[in-house]
Formats: structure tokens, sequence, C-alpha cells
């Protein structure tokens, strides 16, 4: 099942469907992080995190 499509316009996403999931894992347990520390856990940068919050609707 893909989470994120690729973009019809703009620079390739630097992160895959595996990098969404692991987020969701990692934020299942309801507890907040920043986005800083959240992309230091899935290895990938901060304005990554941003997109993949934006595009799951997960509040953080």
């Amino acid at each position: 099942m893909k989470i994120m499509s690729i973009p019809d316009y703009g620079p390739m996403f630097r992160f895959n469907d595996a990098d969404v999931y692991w987020a969701l894992h990692v934020l299942s347990d309801g507890r907040r992080m920043g986005r800083k520390r959240l992309a230091e856990l899935l290895g990938i940068g901060e304005g990554s995190v941003r997109k993949i919050v934006e595009t799951c609707g997960i509040g953080i």
C-alpha cells in the first residue's frame, strides 16, 4: 500500500513509505515530540518530517 505518491512538480521526496510507517509507529504511543527529535529517530531531515506530518495529518 502506497502512502505517498510521486509529486507532480517540485523536488522528489527524500524519504520512503517505510519512513512514514516508522514515524507512525514511533508516535503511536501518544507521546508528543518535536520535528527535530522525530527526524533524529527516523534518520531523515526535518523538512521530510514536516512533509510526513502534513500529509498524514499527525499532530506533533
